[in-house]
């Protein structure tokens, strides 16, 4: 259940800033004060999107339908809940790095199965907000 919410909820998340960071990820800021500079790499392999494989076009990110959406020219869109997706997937396997995790031993500092940190690692499932905030614990050498 708790990740049905966590989904539900970040469908209701608007984009309040985007702006360029590199060739290949923006910066961006949603309405409850999160923020992240998102990779888009992995968006650029859809054919839709191989528009943004050009610095001008990428640079040119505006938020649309009341913060609910991000375009670029050519017709090219992409939802913030998406985005938002795709920044908490980033964070989570950076975490991994940084801490020198694999999928066990991040399994086993978050009281998770492996099967979950690969689901979160991929993006395939949502991180829910109590492993987001573990991992905030263990950066903060809160838990050994």
């Amino acid at each position: 259940m708790a990740e049905h919410n966590e989904v539900f909820e970040l469908h209701h998340i608007r984009l309040t800033e985007v702006k360029p960071f590199s060739a290949t990820a923006i910066d961006a800021e949603w309405e409850d004060g999160y923020s992240a500079v998102v990779d888009l790499t992995s968006l650029m392999e859809n054919p839709h999107f191989a528009g943004l494989q050009d610095p001008e076009v990428m640079a040119q990110a505006s938020i649309e339908d009341w913060g609910s959406t991000i375009t670029w020219p050519g017709d090219m869109e992409w939802g913030a809940d998406n985005l938002r997706y795709l920044a908490h997937t980033q964070t989570f396997f950076t975490w991994m790095k940084r801490h020198k995790l694999t999928n066990k031993s991040a399994a086993e500092a978050l009281g998770v199965s492996t099967r979950a940190v690969a689901y979160y690692k991929s993006g395939e499932r949502p991180i829910p907000k109590h492993i987001r905030l573990a991992c905030r614990a263990i950066d903060m050498g809160l838990v050994a």
